[in-house]
């Protein structure tokens, strides 16, 4: 991990979860902000909306994965670790930039709860 990723991921640690879904939102519509705190809201309710509409997606390409079972069946750890290491697994679905900010989301949603049933082939009842 590069000091720059460490002081990124570290600045993303430090946003409370509506600017991280902003900038998500951001990030994926390429758009700027700066037009005030309604465009934020916007960028933040797509980014949302992204992450709900795409939580299988992110089951199947994260769970199950080495590294993330080494975040999910270890002892908490170092947060700006378990980023990095989940910004690395994520990088290759979605690019760089929107990973970073997915990776500290998923974090805080609880890998737990995204990979709770995955593996289980049985519908849900």
């Amino acid at each position: 991990m590069t000091l720059s990723m460490s002081n990124d991921l570290r600045t993303l640690l430090d946003l409370d979860d509506e600017d991280l879904y902003g900038r998500l939102g951001e990030t994926l519509l390429g758009e700027g902000r700066d037009f005030g705190s309604r465009d934020l809201a916007e960028f933040a309710e797509f980014g949302r909306r992204w992450v709900n509409d795409r939580t299988q997606e992110l089951r199947e390409a994260i769970c199950g994965r080495p590294e993330v079972a080494a975040i999910q069946d270890g002892p908490a750890g170092d947060l700006i670790t378990e980023a990095a290491t989940l910004t690395d697994v994520i990088s290759a679905l979605y690019g760089k930039p929107a990973a970073g900010i997915l990776a500290v989301i998923l974090l805080r949603r609880g890998l737990n709860v995204l990979c709770n049933s995955y593996g289980n082939d049985s519908p849900a009842s």
